[in-house]
């Protein structure tokens, strides 16, 4: 009679493989909801790194030019102005004004236009943003410091 007690109080605790199955769903959406976070949050940063690169670095690096040229960078000479003095470049060229062809977040150089199409400035700077297609909402550039919703 003993050894049927023990016998019958013995219970096989084993998880079965439904059990198994909807906690490995539920960590995988779990893991999937942190993912996206983290995509959001890379895509965010991209844009303010591009939007501080814009108005403080190329910004500065043009108005620098301008400082020791008396005019900014032809279209024909773009931004490329900046990192190696171009052959119709003035003799008070005081460059480089960049280290390297500034390439925005998402791999693309910057673009750079004079005059201003947008009325704030002498020229456009921007990034032509995630796309890579100018004219679009999601460009970034001189004209939208103040904007945070498209840029």
């Amino acid at each position: 009679m003993l050894s049927q007690t023990i016998r019958c109080s013995r219970r096989k605790t084993a998880f079965t493989l439904i059990e198994i199955m909807v906690v490995v769903v539920i960590i995988g959406f779990i893991g999937a909801l942190g993912t996206l976070s983290v995509v959001n949050k890379l895509k965010d940063s991209r844009k303010k790194i591009a939007r501080t690169f814009v108005n403080s670095t190329l910004k500065g690096a043009l108005d620098l030019y301008y400082a020791d040229c008396a005019m900014y960078p032809s279209n024909d000479q773009g931004i490329d102005a900046l990192c190696k003095q171009p052959q119709s470049s003035p003799q008070n060229w005081g460059g480089p004004y960049l280290d390297q062809d500034p390439v925005d977040p998402w791999g693309r150089a910057y673009r750079y236009k004079t005059p201003s199409d947008h009325g704030n400035a002498d020229f456009d700077v921007w990034s032509a943003g995630e796309d890579g297609i100018d004219d679009t909402d999601d460009d970034i550039g001189n004209w939208r410091q103040n904007s945070t919703t498209n840029a």
